[in-house]
């Protein structure tokens, strides 16, 4: 089941976080940041790239990026963990910050491979309004949430998704948040 829970953050304080990831974060292609990420980036069909991430918490391979945007993080996760109505979630086991243009597509993935009973929750918060999103694929159904300031869009994280960019919007800021759930 997705769960989409509204109101985290005013959207003053999105607009604060987007200018530290403009301005602060080491941006690398979305899922690999080794070398041959450039050859899989360029040979990527349709001309569409993966987007960008910036991994600044993982609690598993011990990264914790000393940035405010960790501090963000907490807030929203906190604000999901208080808010949800379907979900128990626990601790935070990964932040990734993501940038979508309008030449990004992601692929379908689950964010534990690990993780096959579905313990781990995904939540994907989105920073600005955007005519891009996430595709969530269940069961029984693909839903489709577009991308609007303040959502979280909350599911087991053994689902597999997808990001979509913009079509006419210039980019699409989110955090992905991977959290132990019950």
């Amino acid at each position: 089941m997705i769960e989409i829970i509204s109101g985290c953050l005013p959207q003053e304080t999105n607009t604060r976080i987007i200018h530290l990831l403009i301005n602060e974060a080491k941006w690398s292609i979305a899922g690999d940041t080794t070398k041959p990420a450039v050859k899989k980036y360029m040979s990527r069909e349709k001309g569409k790239d993966a987007g960008f991430s910036y991994l600044t918490y993982d609690y598993y391979n011990n990264i914790n990026v000393l940035t405010s945007l960790n501090v963000y993080a907490n807030i929203i996760h906190d604000f999901v963990r208080a808010n949800t109505k379907i979900y128990k979630i626990k601790n935070p086991v990964r932040y990734l910050w993501n940038y979508y243009n309008k030449g990004s597509g992601g692929d379908w993935h689950i964010d534990n491979g690990k993780d096959p009973q579905g313990k781990y929750m995904t939540i994907v918060y989105s920073l600005n309004y955007c005519d891009g999103g996430t595709s969530v694929k269940t069961s029984k159904e693909e839903k489709y949430s577009q991308s609007k300031p303040s959502e979280a869009v909350c599911f087991p994280g053994n689902f597999l998704h997808k990001g979509h960019g913009p079509k006419k919007y210039l980019g699409r800021f989110n955090l992905t948040m991977l959290s132990l759930g019950e």
